[in-house]
């Protein structure tokens, strides 16, 4: 990769990391340069407008997201389902799957970052081309295996019903409900639980009979 691929790259990580947090809207040239350690003209080289910089992102993020499935898929020694399990990994992945397979973008910025996407794309102000495409390839793969493509495709659906739940503030991903959602969909196309989870439901089963016990004890 030459030097001005890698820099550019590094712009658009950098890029995805403040939309992430900041949300499109709110997203600054100024803040995207800063984040990435480079002078804001050396962002402009790259990238002349905002409009430009968040095509280049949208862009990056898809071809990322797209390597992290596809070495998911590729590893996987079963061809059943493994476009759903591809794609419950890389938003649920184990500590072992995190050790073992190459995830360059983490879970919860991904969450972040499509919230984001969701309300630039509802603006419609500003395309999401890159990600529409991805989108439609992925869909199109999915429905190709008239077996299981149906399910598979519904699985992803779920996935995104979370996004919009997080958007109406009905789930958190610190919640233990959004553990125990993963979880489900690992079940569902054959994956492990996660221990974190497994964890965090146990601390929640505990701390709700904490309270249980403390309102007994008032009464």
């Amino acid at each position: 990769m030459s030097k001005a691929s890698e820099s550019r790259n590094k712009i658009c990580e950098a890029a995805i990391a403040v939309a992430a947090r900041d949300g499109f809207s709110s997203m600054s040239l100024d803040a995207v340069a800063a984040e990435a350690g480079v002078s804001k003209g050396g962002l402009l080289y790259h990238f002349g407008t905002k409009e430009e910089l968040m095509h280049g992102t949208l862009q990056h993020f898809a071809e990322v997201g797209q390597h992290m499935l596809l070495g998911r898929i590729a590893s996987d020694p079963n061809s059943e389902m493994r476009w759903a399990r591809g794609i419950v990994s890389c938003m649920f992945p184990s500590d072992a799957e995190l050790e073992t397979t190459k995830q360059e973008l983490d879970p919860s910025i991904i969450f972040k970052f499509m919230l984001s996407m969701l309300t630039l794309a509802a603006d419609r102000s500003t395309s999401i081309g890159p990600l529409t495409e991805m989108g439609t390839e992925l869909r199109d793969r999915l429905l190709e295996d008239e077996s299981v493509g149906l399910e598979q495709m519904l699985i992803w659906l779920a996935i995104d019903g979370l996004l919009v739940w997080q958007l109406l503030g009905l789930i958190d991903p610190k919640d233990e409900l959004f553990a125990r959602v993963g979880n489900e969909f690992r079940s569902r196309v054959g994956l492990s639980p996660r221990e974190d989870s497994k964890e965090q439901s146990t601390k929640s089963k505990k701390s709700t009979q904490r309270t249980k016990r403390r309102k007994e004890g008032l009464k």
